[in-house]
């Protein structure tokens, strides 16, 4: 049985009106503050980002013309291609030929030891001594003063 008006009469839809719209005003500046603050931190990211894009753009410019003058060097010296002059080092005989089997092979100790049928301790006592003789830090550094110094395979076999 219907007695009456419904609980939300007109009357009290258009009393909430008004604290809903203040509800609705603080909501928008609430989130118009929120979205300043994001929009505020998004254009210090890409301020750092073009200026971490400048930065590497320099050294990108920088590394380049590096590259450009050691490329030139690296040509200049392929093309007089000069032997190492390994007596003025005083590079001994038995030193000599673990040397042409390194530089000419790319060889580990034991093919240099069985190749030359020694120790390969004795190999890596002599690859010690060039090395120190060549100031050089390791058996790679050897072969890249060395590598015009051998230039034919031998047939030792």
């Amino acid at each position: 049985m219907f007695t009456g008006w419904p609980l939300f009469s007109l009357t009290n839809v258009v009393s909430c009106i008004p604290v809903l719209a203040v509800n609705l005003i603080i909501s928008a500046i609430l989130f118009r503050n929120m979205l300043n603050k994001e929009l505020r931190e998004h254009r210090q990211i890409i301020r750092r980002l073009a200026l971490e894009k400048k930065q590497l753009e320099q050294n990108r410019s920088q590394l380049s013309k590096r590259l450009t003058v050691l490329s030139g060097r690296i040509r200049e010296i392929q093309s007089t291609q000069a032997p190492f002059d390994l007596h003025s080092r005083g590079i001994s005989p038995a030193e000599t030929r673990v040397l042409r089997i390194l530089c000419l092979y790319r060889a580990s100790n034991k093919y240099i030891a069985n190749r030359l049928g020694i120790a390969e301790s004795t190999v890596k006592v002599h690859i010690s001594h060039i090395m120190d003789k060549l100031g050089v830090e390791d058996r790679y550094g050897i072969i890249d003063l060395c590598q015009y110094n051998f230039n034919e395979k031998e047939d030792w076999d």
